[in-house]
């Protein structure tokens, strides 16, 4: 083996062909797997060197602080790579802004300044920078170039463009960009797709929270149900962490709200209400279509109520779920507010529902909400639901007749 200062040729010489299973988020231990480690990078960057002669500096640099920028939002990704160690180096790849040198496959984009500049950079003590320098190299992400015996570091860019000096360089990042930019890419979908699931896990449990309410009413706490819905929540909370889109399907279909098979969570009897019987035939019989019912065509000012005829007796028959709170307060507001509350309508929405709509109009809009909520079909929050009423008023398309009428049709049927 000839004799050399440079460490590199020693290794080369012990290691002709550097072969290495490396993941991104393992560590390199001892220095002689991190100099095998900065070889394995150097061939592959060759490699990627003569399979794309034509190269774009300012396209990879742009990647660059993309990706890293990703990664220190999603902390990390799930690299095993903690988000400090990758909002460090978004910050040296801010200062490396060089264009050519993100094409240079032989030495990368390299630094050679002081601790003391990426210190002030980071606004962190000079110790501390030294031991994140030190983790980025331990991990892979940098490498050295022409260590100086001495651990100095100084860069010199000659007439031609080239590099000269000991620093340090970020060539493994432009290697292995393609593989983080497709691991980033999944995780955040996945990521995505758990954050969905467990909205829908969410959304179950707060429905049938509410017909826990509706029948147990203060008591509702205190109910094995509602244990077990804070049980199957911190599951979900757990798995939502660990982006485990199986386990949260998992739950969500042993949940099942929409089939009558509830095996992890059976509500409760509702108790039901019996109206004042009245000359009237029990079965509603639905006449007209529901274009003439709401007065479309025209500017309607109570939003169809009027055609629609609602009877405060018929109330908690088509609108089961706020019977109980007519029954527990003397009049009308008082339930409907209770009712708002319950259904965690935001008291400025309600505020705003009774200032646009008016107060009987908003109070049918509370009882249409809960009844919704309950069946499963508000997908986002009651609040996000009764904003979109909102909205629909102003443009003239909010008709509760119709909604009357479709729950008349509905118990007729």
């Amino acid at each position: 083996m000839p004799g050399s200062n440079d460490i590199g040729s020693y290794i080369k010489a012990l290691f002709p062909t550097a072969q290495l299973d490396f993941e991104i988020g393992n560590m390199l231990d001892c220095e002689i797997d991190k100099e095998q480690y900065q070889l394995w990078i150097s061939e592959r960057a060759r490699s990627i060197a003569v399979n794309n002669p034509r190269r774009d500096g300012e396209r990879n640099y742009k990647r660059v602080l993309n990706l890293l920028g990703r990664l220190t939002e999603y902390r990390g990704c799930d690299t095993g790579i903690s988000r400090t160690l990758w909002s460090a180096l978004h910050t040296i790849a801010k200062i490396l802004a060089h264009a050519p040198d993100w094409a240079n496959f032989e030495t990368g984009p390299m630094f050679g300044g002081r601790n003391a500049t990426i210190a002030d950079r980071l606004c962190l003590s000079v110790d501390r920078t030294k031991k994140i320098l030190s983790s980025l190299r331990s991990f892979g992400l940098i490498v050295h170039y022409h260590r100086h015996a001495n651990g100095r570091r100084w860069i010199r860019r000659n007439s031609d463009g080239s590099v000269s000096g000991h620093g340090f360089s970020l060539l493994p990042i432009i290697v292995m960009l393609d593989e983080l930019e497709e691991h980033v890419a999944r995780w955040i979908q996945l990521h995505h797709e758990a954050a969905r699931l467990q909205s829908k896990i969410k959304g179950h449990i707060c429905s049938f929270r509410q017909s826990l309410r509706a029948a147990h009413g203060d008591d509702w706490r205190a109910h094995p149900g509602n244990m077990q819905c804070q049980k199957i929540l911190g599951e979900a909370m757990v798995a939502k962490r660990q982006s485990d889109v199986e386990s949260l399907k998992a739950i969500l279909t042993d949940l099942d709200f929409a089939s009558d098979a509830k095996p992890k969570i059976n509500p409760p009897e509702r108790q039901k209400w019996h109206p004042t019987p009245k000359p009237s035939p029990e079965r509603i019989e639905v006449t007209g279509e529901p274009k003439g019912r709401s007065n479309d065509g025209s500017a309607d000012t109570d939003y169809g109520l009027e055609q629609a005829k609602l009877d405060e007796n018929e109330i908690p028959v088509i609108f089961p779920n706020s019977a109980l709170y007519l029954q527990m307060h003397r009049n009308w507001e008082s339930a409907v507010e209770h009712l708002a509350r319950d259904t965690t309508l935001s008291a400025d929405t309600w505020h705003q529902m009774q200032r646009t709509l008016g107060k009987r109009a908003a109070s049918i809009s509370v009882m249409i909400i809960a009844e919704r909520l309950a069946s499963g079909e508000i997908r986002a929050t009651p609040t996000a639901y009764a904003k979109g009423m909102l909205n629909a008023a102003r443009r003239g398309d909010l008709q509760l007749g119709r909604t009357i009428w479709g729950r008349r049709e509905l118990l007729a049927a």
